[in-house]
């Protein structure tokens, strides 16, 4: 392979220049279709860091591929991403306290550092600054410490959903988050002393546990106000859909159930809150005698959704606070020719 040299362009080069990258992109594919960065957003970028340039015009266009930061590219980035949503750094695996500090003064939605496995107390304790949502899903453990700094996040959307598990004092100091919702959808299995360090959160709580005890679900059911996700359960217990059923909030998910019983059916039913029940793939008539008994405000079912006849259709719809997609109105059970 032959060598490419570059030459250093004058400023009125650099002008033709950015014009032929515009030209360069679409011919390539880069900005050809809505899903790509527009030359005229490509252009006002370029124009705010006209006097820095201190990252490529590349990496300005796909921040998602940095792979490092200093103070000053950090600093650049807030200035060029000024007036945009989202903050795209999934490329960087490490940053440290000052470069963090910077990033933290960006006043867009979300920022995103899905590269980032851990960070410490200093990093922990700038970026719980900004206040906008704080993607750090690719976080695979955390200490007390950092977490204790995180809980004075000041955004409203805290995605940790790299946590597989944590232990009862990192579930107390995220629990003092004063935010919105707290994303553990990785977190598959609790005990009851994690159950009740993460109900003393107050915001919309998402758990990925793929089985969950009496004694979890006494800890969880205690939590108060808001939502409660359940996204990995498969599956549920009559004792346990009775507990659960007393949850106070306003939203109860159980979106990943595939089936219920007609005891588990009557135990939910008594619940007087939301219910995402989404997941179900199969309701017959007893189950939805059940089901029909529920006087809260809502119970959704989703697209998966098959009942066995048109009879439990109609059951179903006598209630108008269980609620069908309606693109499956008339979806029913067809048994296969034996």
């Amino acid at each position: 392979m032959g060598l490419i040299f570059f030459k250093k362009s004058r400023p009125e080069e650099a002008r033709a220049i950015d014009g032929q990258r515009f030209s360069s992109m679409t011919k390539y594919g880069q900005g050809s279709d809505s899903s790509q960065i527009s030359a005229t957003k490509l252009s006002k970028r370029i124009i705010k860091r006209r006097n820095r340039e201190i990252l490529s015009d590349y990496l300005i266009t796909n921040p998602d591929e940095i792979d490092s930061l200093t103070v000053d590219q950090a600093a650049e980035l807030v200035l060029t991403f000024a007036d945009e949503g989202v903050l795209e750094l999934s490329g960087l695996t490490l940053i440290d306290k000052n470069v963090a500090r910077e990033l933290a003064k960006w006043k867009g939605d979300w920022l995103n550092l899905t590269g980032l496995t851990s960070i410490d107390i200093g990093v922990a304790e700038e970026l719980a600054k900004y206040g906008g949502n704080l993607n750090l899903a690719g976080v695979t453990s955390i200490d007390r410490d950092a977490s204790r700094e995180l809980a004075r996040y000041e955004g409203g959307w805290l995605k940790l959903s790299g946590l597989v598990s944590i232990n009862k004092q990192v579930a107390y100091e995220l629990a003092q988050w004063k935010g919105q919702s707290l994303y553990l959808e990785s977190v598959t299995s609790v005990d009851k002393d994690v159950a009740y360090g993460l109900a003393q959160f107050q915001g919309s709580l998402v758990l990925g546990l793929s089985s969950i005890d009496t004694n979890v679900a006494e800890e969880l059911v205690k939590k108060e106000g808001s939502q409660l996700h359940l996204w990995g359960l498969a599956s549920i217990e009559k004792d346990v859909a009775q507990i659960l059923s007393r949850f106070r909030g306003t939203w109860l998910s159980l979106k990943g159930v595939e089936l219920i019983d007609r005891d588990v059916a009557r135990e939910l039913s008594n619940s007087n809150i939301s219910l995402d029940l989404t997941g179900l793939t199969f309701i017959d008539s007893g189950v939805a005698k059940e089901l029909v008994r529920y006087s809260g405000p809502k119970i959704s079912l989703g697209n998966s959704l098959l009942v066995s006849d048109e009879e439990v259709f109609e059951i179903l719809r006598s209630n108008s606070a269980i609620k069908f997609p309606t693109q499956k109105q008339t979806a029913f059970f067809t048994p296969s020719a034996e």
